[in-house]
């Protein structure tokens, strides 16, 4: 059925669908990454400096060769390149680039190393390597501290698949799934069984890539804000499917919107137990299985956006909460929405056997 059709029959079906009070999904104002000299892990900042330089000894490796122009991922291109960055990030050349890792976002000089966290000297990213379960570069993804536009981009066109970055926490135990990159290093730094997806919170992962997880508790830690409510419930319901048992943290109501992990341990800084702080936290999902008829997409269109919408039959139309009033919904954000849903509704299909 084509993605217009299935839209139409699934708003018409949502028509006079019980409505919940209205919340404001509008605002995603993140709160910047405030900047702070706290140590790393009780260390001077100059002392994690020569952790680092004693681990990364005899890394003299530079970048080589030019982006393959096939779709095919090079590893041995994407691995070169790699340990490139690795090596050049530890020549002392960025000291603004290891203060934001070590300092602001406190990240262990031995998760740095492990996890071959380096820089690309042309852009001024920082280079984190994505591998497959077989331990072969597949992508780096470079990321800019602080931008507002693009702040993580793959190494070359035709490499941005959706990957995991531990592609094997299946094998260690139960998950805890992050927001990002540094987030996901921040979590390693505390001694978690940490993941993350490549393409954010907003994209759920294909059923495929979590099925290690199955009977596995796992634990999704996204943002403190509608994006990371929205996208945690999206991947537990993939998680379920696969046989997992998602559990998704519930972070304090007074906390900023936009509020992360790295966030957490930094104004914590004397939280010893984070699991057990994110244990008592976290709730079972609640994960609702919805029917593939008219009537289950009004469902599941209700449980994802029905506190933003609202049809009023008696002339009004669509109605959307702008974030202060239900509003005359003339920018056709109920058929956006709608349509938004059906499309991802592609990525649950294929959870289900034919």
């Amino acid at each position: 059925m084509a993605v217009r059709q299935m839209t139409a029959k699934t708003l018409n079906a949502l028509k006079g669908w019980p409505q919940q009070s209205a919340v404001d999904f509008v605002a995603r104002v993140r709160r910047p990454d405030p900047r702070d000299d706290r140590r790393v892990e009780g260390r001077e900042f100059a002392e994690a400096l020569r952790e680092l330089a004693r681990l990364t000894d005899g890394w003299t490796a530079r970048p080589e060769g030019a982006a393959p122009t096939q779709r095919i991922v090079d590893h041995d291109w994407v691995q070169r390149k790699a340990d490139g960055w690795y090596a050049a990030f530890y020549e002392s050349e960025h000291p603004s680039l290891m203060a934001f890792l070590l300092q602001e976002r406190g990240i262990s000089p031995a998760v740095l190393h492990s996890e071959r966290v380096g820089v690309d000297d042309e852009t001024h990213r920082i280079t984190i390597p994505v591998r497959d379960r077989d331990g072969r570069a597949v992508n780096v993804r470079k990321y800019k501290p602080h931008a507002q536009h693009a702040k993580v981009v793959s190494i070359a066109p035709g490499y941005g698949q959706n990957r995991r970055i531990n592609p094997t926490s299946g094998d260690q135990g139960d998950v805890y799934l992050m927001a990002g990159e540094m987030d996901h290093l921040r979590a390693l730094t505390e001694g978690l069984n940490a993941d993350t997806f490549t393409a954010g919170e907003s994209t759920p992962p294909r059923p495929e890539m979590v099925e290690d997880w199955r009977d596995r508790t796992v634990t999704i830690c996204y943002d403190h804000d509608a994006a990371g409510r929205e996208g945690a419930k999206a991947v537990a319901r993939v998680v379920a499917q696969a046989g997992g048992h998602p559990r998704i943290l519930e972070w304090p109501a007074d906390l900023a919107e936009g509020y992360d992990f790295c966030d957490l341990v930094r104004d914590q800084p004397h939280l010893r137990d984070v699991a057990g702080w994110i244990a008592e936290r976290a709730v079972p999902a609640g994960v609702q299985v919805f029917t593939w008829t008219d009537v289950g997409n009004a469902e599941r269109l209700a449980a994802q956006h029905g506190t933003a919408l609202r049809y009023c039959p008696d002339g009004a139309g669509w109605l959307w909460w702008d974030g202060a009033r239900w509003a005359r919904d003339t920018l056709g954000v109920h058929e956006q929405l709608a349509t938004r849903m059906v499309k991802a509704m592609r990525v649950e299909s294929e959870a289900i056997a034919d």
